[in-house]
């Protein structure tokens, strides 16, 4: 089915509406659809995928999961859902507002986006600190820039003792 705005792609989002006793249909391909309801694709689409479809009243959406393709690919999102793997990484930007939901409902942990207690933010942050001085210290030494190497080795150990108090 041919988009009804544009009538050159493949329909992969179909909006029906009520108002009164008149029914309106609408075929939209990704393009036009995010041209158009910026809004549905956005916050309704990936509501929609958990819920498996979207019940408002006066309005009806469904996604074609079988038509929804990733353009380089041509990996459909019914595969994603399925397999739970991507084909290209152009998979993520295309299929991105449903891969949370299908990581989530599949029972993987998603990382945490919290705050930590106090002491575990400090560990934390303890170590990103001491992974960035451990690749500076790696990029001086591959790069025989040996001055900056025990600059950033005398730190490491400064970083260290620091923590153990």
């Amino acid at each position: 089915m041919k988009c009804d705005i544009c009538g050159k792609h493949e329909a992969v989002l179909f909006i029906e509406s009520v108002e009164g006793h008149k029914i309106s249909k609408q075929k939209l391909c990704m393009n036009c659809a995010m041209k158009v309801a910026d809004n549905v694709m956005t916050e309704l689409l990936p509501l929609a995928s958990i819920l498996g479809g979207l019940n408002i009243p006066g309005l009806s959406l469904t996604l074609d999961k079988e038509s929804f393709k990733c353009p380089h690919c041509n990996r459909t999102l019914e595969e994603v859902e399925k397999t739970h793997t991507v084909g290209c990484d152009s998979c993520y930007k295309t299929f991105k507002d449903f891969i949370d939901p299908i990581i989530f409902t599949s029972g993987y942990a998603l990382p945490y986006k919290g705050s930590y207690p106090k002491p575990l933010q400090r560990f934390s942050d303890h170590r990103k600190r001491l992974k960035l001085l451990k690749s500076q210290l790696q990029d001086a030494v591959n790069t025989e820039d040996f001055e900056n190497a025990a600059k950033v080795r005398d730190e490491l150990k400064r970083e260290k003792e620091k923590f153990k108090k």
